[in-house]
């Protein structure tokens, strides 16, 4: 079970543990662990550079289940970038492996994270109302 499901659905609990994060020009991925999560929209609203996850690629941790997930998201990426995660498991990791040349011939590359954020614009705050404008956040 994913701890933090919970947790993403809560505002201010969200704004307590994000606040920091925030704060020191982190980054803040979802994984949308729950179809009820507030965690990217309360991350932004603190100023968050945000990412949010499109795929599960071991949402069925069977062989079978990570390459229909590696598909889907294949099939995404032709569209437009694509965040999927996983755990570091040896299926998902031999998977992973196997897929390699597909994706390459597809044009499709597989980034870390780090690499994926150094391409983020940087965060802008928001209020419930739409973008701020200027470094502290104060709009018209």
């Amino acid at each position: 079970h994913h701890m933090g499901s919970a947790l993403s659905e809560e505002a201010g609990a969200l704004e307590a543990a994000l606040g920091p994060v925030c704060a020191r020009g982190l980054a803040y991925l979802d994984s949308r662990t729950t179809a009820g999560t507030r965690a990217e929209a309360v991350a932004r609203r603190l100023g968050c550079r945000v990412l949010r996850r499109d795929i599960f690629l071991d949402a069925d941790p069977t062989e079978a289940g990570v390459r229909r997930a590696l598909a889907e998201a294949m099939e995404l990426a032709r569209k437009r970038p694509v965040v999927a995660i996983a755990h570091p498991s040896a299926v998902v990791v031999r998977e992973l492996g196997r897929a390699q040349g597909t994706l390459s011939e597809a044009g499709i590359g597989v980034y870390p994270l780090s690499e994926v954020l150094s391409h983020l614009a940087p965060p802008s705050r928001t209020s419930p109302d739409g973008p701020r404008n200027g470094p502290g956040g104060a709009g018209p």
